[in-house]
């Protein structure tokens, strides 16, 4: 299928540098990077990091691991360094914030495939990323949503496109299952860090489609997610309420944001009604409106015709490519300092 837009992203040779076995290289750059944020949740990292180191393809090297540590006090650092020496550590002595992690980490990440997967999840194959890899054969991919289940809530399966050999897209991906390119990522500004925690992934997304670039939906075996079962309900509240106000303040496009807005109330009453917990979502409106004043600059709303694509696609999870091309703005270009490997 040709592209419409002119090619003003650099190729990503997606190949692993030498099939296993082979001797590393260790002068060469690694072809992807999982990156994996966390904070006191030492045993649940481990698993996770068994199944990364896991990763076969290629020569020793070719997956970089790295995991930002929030300031862990659990003897996290010091089980990854015993454990998993391989791996590279970020740890930070101050709390930022979650998000302010994730882009630390991708800016800090050596390979041009940035893979995201949580501390309390596994993949549950050897290859998932040599297949995932594979999805970034087509430039307009900027990012692809990995199958995934969340264990402790049940059997579902999100994120996976039909089989039939054709091109799958979403609007957005999750946190947990994801793999994206890291020069378009840091280009668009990475994830938007007044939001702090919550809902950075949707945003991110807004922009990644107005900038000509797709959400392809993967293949792969599922990643198996294993959310604890305690969870703060008001908090995710209030930051879920909070964040839809901001996100649709910083994106939407002004002849569709009064409507959005009040489409977030609608619903944000609903969801706190059936959790019980209405005071939450009340507080966390009340939060987004009166912080717009204050990231007032911060608003960039996309176009219209992106934007209907992203609404689109969030009411029809799983779409063939043919239906949305025709709406995409053309590639945004990407400045050679995006593209570059981290230190």
């Amino acid at each position: 299928m040709p592209d419409h837009a002119a090619h003003n992203t650099a190729p990503i040779d997606t190949s692993p540098p030498a099939a296993a076995g082979a001797t590393s290289d260790r002068s060469h750059p690694p072809i992807a990077t999982i990156v994996i944020s966390t904070r006191n949740r030492r045993d649940e990292l481990a698993r996770t990091l068994e199944s990364c180191c896991a990763q076969t393809g290629g020569a020793e090297g070719w997956v970089e691991v790295l995991v930002v540590d929030d300031a862990s006090t659990d003897g996290t650092r010091e089980m990854i360094a015993q454990r998993f020496p391989s791996v590279r550590v970020i740890h930070k002595t101050a709390r930022p914030g979650y998000i302010v992690s994730r882009n630390l980490g991708a800016r800090e990440a050596r390979g041009p495939i940035i893979f995201s997967i949580d501390d309390d999840a596994v993949y549950t194959s050897d290859d998932t990323v040599l297949r995932t890899l594979g999805a970034f054969d087509d430039p307009r991919v900027g990012a692809v949503a990995m199958p995934h289940i969340h264990v402790t809530d049940g059997p579902a399966e999100y994120d996976r496109a039909p089989d039939d050999g054709r091109m799958y897209v979403a609007a957005a991906y999750t946190g947990t299952a994801h793999a994206l390119r890291r020069d378009v990522f840091l280009a668009l500004g990475g994830y938007q860090e007044a939001l702090e925690h919550q809902a950075e992934e949707s945003e991110f997304c807004m922009r990644l489609w107005n900038a000509g670039y797709i959400v392809r939906i993967g293949v792969t075996p599922p990643i198996h997610h294993y959310p604890s079962a305690v969870r703060n309900y008001p908090r995710q509240l209030f930051l879920g309420a909070r964040n839809a106000v901001l996100t649709s303040w910083f994106n939407v496009p002004t002849l569709y944001l009064p409507g959005r807005l009040l489409a977030n109330f609608a619903g944000g009453c609903i969801n706190a009604l059936r959790k019980r917990h209405p005071g939450s979502f009340l507080s966390g409106v009340i939060a987004g409106l009166c912080s717009i004043p204050r990231l007032r600059p911060l608003r960039r709303p996309v176009g219209a015709r992106p934007y209907r694509v992203f609404r689109r696609l969030l009411a029809n999870t799983c779409r063939p490519i043919e239906e949305v091309l025709p709406l995409l703005p053309p590639r945004a270009p990407i400045a050679a300092e995006a593209q570059g490997a981290g230190a």
